[in-house]
């Protein structure tokens, strides 16, 4: 759906993030529903489907995302009711791990800056800290 979003898709979506953001806890039948955090949502063009990107708080149990998508129908039907809109778009539930890869990637540029520091200090080239030469 990568296509550009008219202001009234971008509106559907922003109302649709914050409803099921609240209907999730109540209509999805899992003890961990709790969890779940609507990070995105994106309303194709006809507004036949939309993409709902979640994300989990903590490390959440496997069937967690299982429980959601199992649970798509309601909550359309639901998201339909609160919205009144005349056909709510099928959800399509997808995991966001922005969050995790962004995690990932600052981890690894501060283990290369680390490797990079001792590498320098183990070539016998001064470490520079910034700080300009002492006269002895």
């Amino acid at each position: 759906m990568k296509e550009p979003q008219t202001a009234r898709q971008r509106k559907l979506a922003e109302e649709m993030k914050r409803r099921l953001s609240l209907i999730i806890r109540e209509e999805v039948d899992h003890d961990a529903a709790w969890q779940v955090t609507v990070t995105a949502v994106e309303v194709a063009k006809d507004l036949s489907r939309a993409n709902v990107w979640v994300d989990f708080l903590g490390d959440p149990p496997e069937d967690l995302m299982d429980s959601l998508k199992a649970a798509g129908r309601p909550l359309r039907a639901r998201l339909g009711r609160t919205m009144y809109i005349r056909r709510a778009p099928e959800l399509v539930f997808m995991h966001d791990d922005s969050l995790e890869r962004g995690s990932h990637l600052s981890s690894l540029i501060d283990q290369a800056v680390s490797d990079d520091r001792r590498r320098q200090g183990n070539d016998g080239e001064p470490e520079n800290d910034g700080d300009p030469p002492k006269d002895g």
